[in-house]
């Protein structure tokens, strides 16, 4: 970097100015502003990648937000750095009044964006060049959302595997099966379409970005989405990253992830949806399970009343209920735990 500092908008006036002088050919203008947003702790391993694939970008008008969520180590001097040489570049603390951790950062991150379209990226990963420009281009009229590809890597971002991307016609349902691999850098939102509604949910340790998009992606019709085969971008796997850390039985990962799980099996039974409720509560007997074994007797509970309250939701699970209550308690639902839901309730006689 030159010890200038550098003014995206001032350089990029005079630019214009001169081909407009001189008769010159003048592409167009990047109007919209594209609003990138990073939450970052005790980053600095990886944070000037990050940055630095962010200013190479071949689209100009965007502004990264980088919030700190009070990093003890060189993440602020780093991004500070990268700020005083160029102003698209934004560096915030996460006020003392606000829940710590990385949700809390995405959303007080969003509440300072200025740009018309609005990307999470993490401090950790890297954005291949065309990254900004590909998504700004597929935001056509009524378009909503754009989700693009990308690639895992290790943690030198090296043996490339792609995620899996595809059109589809069911994206809520796809991305619940996990069948569409999303992360939280796969989606460019509009951002009239966020604004005052609920983001991210600084309760959850885990599962983040997998509560928010279903949240979200359920009430979305075909039209108001876009999706992008392309590799855009590559998500690097660390010891430090929530990937490498999910190993054994971590209590706090597995509340988040039954409270997230228990929203869809009810999203789903609202929605008739039977193909997340078969899903959705397979995986809730296996969190039960495993909650069972590791004497999680918070977890059970939560799991517990959430089956029963949700399958009283119907008029046939009322019944149901009552037969899963005694099921459990007898451990007999060992021999039938994986059968989907509408299945089991036609064995127990229910329909």
């Amino acid at each position: 970097m030159s010890s200038d500092k550098y003014n995206h908008s001032e350089v990029e006036n005079r630019i214009y100015s001169y081909w407009e002088k001189n008769k010159l050919f003048q592409p167009k203008k990047n109007k919209k502003k594209f609003s990138i947003v990073i939450p970052v702790y005790n980053g600095e391993k990886y944070l000037k990648e990050a940055l630095t694939s962010v200013q190479k970008q071949s689209y100009f008008n965007w502004e990264c937000i980088v919030v700190d969520d009070g990093s003890t180590d060189s993440s602020v001097s780093i991004a500070e750095l990268f700020a005083l040489h160029d102003n698209r570049f934004k560096i915030f603390q996460r006020p003392n009044g606000l829940p710590k951790g990385a949700n809390s950062c995405r959303n007080f991150g969003f509440d300072q964006t200025s740009g018309s379209i609005v990307n999470w990226f993490d401090a950790d990963d890297y954005m291949l060049p065309e990254f900004i420009e590909t998504k700004i281009q597929a935001f056509k009229k009524g378009v909503k959302l754009v989700i693009s590809s990308g690639f895992f890597t290790n943690e030198l971002l090296e043996n490339k595997k792609s995620m899996q991307i595809f059109q589809t016609q069911e994206l809520y349902t796809d991305y619940f099966l996990w069948k569409l691999k999303l992360t939280t850098a796969s989606a460019a939102f509009k951002k009239s379409f966020l604004t005052d509604k609920s983001l991210f949910n600084n309760t959850l340790k885990k599962s983040q970005e997998f509560e928010f998009f279903t949240r979200f992606f359920v009430d979305l019709s075909f039209e108001s989405y876009c999706i992008i085969e392309a590799e855009l971008f590559l998500y690097r796997s660390h010891p430090l990253s929530k990937t490498s850390l999910n190993q054994g039985y971590n209590a706090d990962f597995k509340e988040s992830e039954a409270f997230t799980v228990l929203e869809n099996f009810k999203r789903s039974i609202a929605y008739s949806n039977t193909t997340v409720a078969n899903s959705s509560y397979r995986l809730l007997i296996n969190l039960l399970y495993k909650a069972i074994a590791n004497n999680h007797s918070s977890n059970i509970e939560v799991i517990y009343r959430g089956l029963m309250d949700n399958l009283k939701a119907t008029r046939r699970g009322v019944i149901a209920s009552h037969i899963l209550r005694r099921m459990i308690k007898c451990n007999k639902l060992f021999n039938i735990n994986f059968l989907p839901w509408d299945k089991l309730l036609k064995k127990i006689n229910v329909y």
